[in-house]
């Protein structure tokens, strides 16, 4: 289906591509259906049951819920060299910090509630670059346009207090802003580098205006991408290709380079 309903995911499930002994694989599709509930087909039968279990499903599929997805993940960040990873829309409940099989530490804070789909919008971590300069990293998650303008406004006072909070010398914000920016459209907004995706929106104009008073630089519009190398979303129909995503700083002489990476399944990742 075309219309980005949760079917879709369905017909794009992917086996896994490691040899496994004979028998029953480890995983099939009907797998995930059983985790949200029991006699899918039954339910399936049932069209408004069914509506009703499409978020679940979908944040099951695309998210570190499960722990197949997290070990998927890991698997996955073995193919690029890392040091930080910001990660949106993690979902995994209450608080924990877990050592990975690669060393890596995975720290999330999220909601307590059982609902699936709730969870914080922000964290950051301070980490000690030497004896002088510390270095805080914030990820956030902004609201879409389907939210209020107070929820719009309420994110941003928080990112503000995230920002503020515990002074470092460096400060980098890695975020689903959910916003166009597009590109520089006035010598005035000096946030904005000379480069970008064309088009801008209200959740732009309200990014750009808090970028400005926080003196802050989005960094993605200060090095020349190809458009592939650039967008961060894509509609279900694949005819729509959005940048969304930016890093944010206070310095910008710490960044050289900003890029897209394309190479890992389920996921854009931009690098710095």
């Amino acid at each position: 289906m075309a219309d980005g309903r949760w079917t879709k995911r369905l017909i794009e499930w992917r086996p896994r591509v490691d040899k496994h002994s004979q028998g029953r694989p480890p995983t099939r599709w009907t797998d995930d259906l059983k985790r949200i509930t029991t006699n899918w087909i039954a339910t399936a039968k049932n069209r408004e049951n069914w509506r009703c279990l499409e978020e679940a499903y979908a944040q099951l599929r695309t998210t570190l819920l499960s722990e197949e997805s997290f070990t998927e993940m890991e698997k996955e960040l073995e193919k690029i060299r890392w040091d930080i990873v910001g990660m949106s829309e993690v979902r995994r409940r209450g608080e924990s910090l877990e050592t990975l099989k690669s060393g890596h530490l995975f720290y999330y804070n999220g909601e307590q509630q059982q609902s699936i789909g709730v969870s914080t919008r922000g964290i950051y971590a301070i980490f000690k670059i030497n004896t002088r300069y510390n270095l805080k990293v914030v990820q956030v998650y902004a609201p879409t346009t389907e939210h209020t303008d107070e929820e719009i406004e309420t994110f941003y006072d928080d990112l503000c207090t995230a920002i503020s909070n515990n002074h470092t010398h460096f400060t980098v914000v890695c975020s689903d802003f959910n916003a166009k920016l597009g590109t520089k459209l006035d010598p005035s907004e000096t946030p904005l580098g000379n480069f970008g995706s064309p088009g801008r929106n209200d959740r732009g104009d309200i990014l750009l205006n808090f970028l400005l008073e926080k003196n802050l630089f989005q960094m993605n519009s200060f090095f020349h991408k190809k458009p592939h190398c650039r967008w961060t979303w894509k509609s279900p129909d694949g005819r729509t290709k959005n940048e969304i995503d930016y890093f944010i700083t206070d310095k910008r002489y710490i960044f050289s380079d900003v890029t897209v990476l394309k190479n890992l399944q389920n996921q854009v990742t931009i690098e710095w």
